[in-house]
């Protein structure tokens, strides 16, 4: 007769020490409650973010890149080194994978992918804030004054159609 413990112990072993991840425990979404909805809304597959970066790779980040990280995008790296949204249709990129646009346009930053090889940017507005919208045919068209504008706005069209 076989214990539970001979039979199982891999399966055991693997449950115990891998928790099932859960929106709701690890990730905070305070600054970005329709983000959290959406996520709820759908099964877990659909969506994937990444555990959150250190102050330290941000600080390092904004060197890197020669401008200051927008606060809302900052603070979603704070909780989420990126994501793919949608099943992939919609990708915040990673920290390390923000660059600028080419060389001529230092100042404009690329942070997202959406399908159709859309490409989100943001860049300074020359008043203290930031802009964010397409990078297509080597032109920028500001779009959203915040990143959370930008992220709700997106979220939506996903999730319930662009009508």
């Amino acid at each position: 007769m076989y214990s539970k413990q001979l039979v199982f112990p891999c399966l055991i072993g693997a449950l115990v020490s891998q928790p099932i991840p859960s929106f709701d425990t690890i990730f905070n979404f305070d600054s970005f409650p329709y983000l959290e909805t959406i996520i709820q809304r759908y099964q877990q597959h659909v969506h994937s973010l990444e555990g959150p970066v250190a102050d330290r790779i941000l600080n390092e980040t904004e060197k890197r890149l020669g401008m200051k990280l927008p606060p809302y995008l900052r603070e979603f790296f704070s909780n989420w080194n990126g994501g793919d949204l949608f099943k992939s249709h919609l990708q915040i990129r990673r920290v390390m994978q923000l660059t600028a646009v080419n060389k001529n346009n230092k100042h404009i930053i690329l942070f997202a992918d959406q399908e159709r090889d859309t490409k989100w940017a943001y860049t300074e507005d020359g008043m203290g804030g930031f802009v964010f919208g397409i990078w297509k045919d080597e032109s920028f068209q500001p779009l959203f004054l915040s990143f959370s504008d930008w992220l709700n706005c997106s979220l939506h069209y996903f999730a319930e159609g662009p009508f």
